[in-house]
């Protein structure tokens, strides 16, 4: 049997009342391991993305391409290129490859994202 690679709010929530349930040695060091979680998933820089051109580097990041990245969220490729080209801007990187690799390094969009379906109406 694997362990799983992402622990979901629910099982994260049920972790910490089996933590604070107890006062054993595990469960003290369960609620270390959960704060240590909770430390790595908050990014190491604020995110100056807004939540659509934070969309459209998950989408560029999924497809690799800008028509594909339109497919996958229901958006023009000019719409895409337009967001692309304004994250880059606010974060500070000349290409989009920079773009994808500096959102994954600061934490703004993590491995468990690649694998999210996005469709042209949700919201992240």
């Amino acid at each position: 049997m694997t362990a799983p690679t992402h622990i979901g709010p629910a099982r994260m929530h049920a972790l910490r009342a089996h933590a604070a349930r107890n006062a054993t040695p595990q469960a003290r060091a369960i609620a270390d391991l959960l704060a240590e979680v909770e430390r790595l998933r908050t990014p190491a820089v604020p995110n100056p993305l807004t939540e659509s051109e934070t969309r459209a580097v998950l989408a560029i990041a999924q497809s690799e391409t800008t028509e594909g990245a339109a497919e996958r969220t229901g958006r023009s490729v000019d719409t895409i290129r337009t967001q692309l080209r304004r994250a880059r801007q606010r974060a500070g990187v000349a290409s989009t490859h920079q773009l994808v690799g500096l959102a994954f390094a600061n934490g703004w969009l993590l491995r468990a994202d690649l694998n999210s379906h996005l469709t042209p109406t949700e919201d992240r």
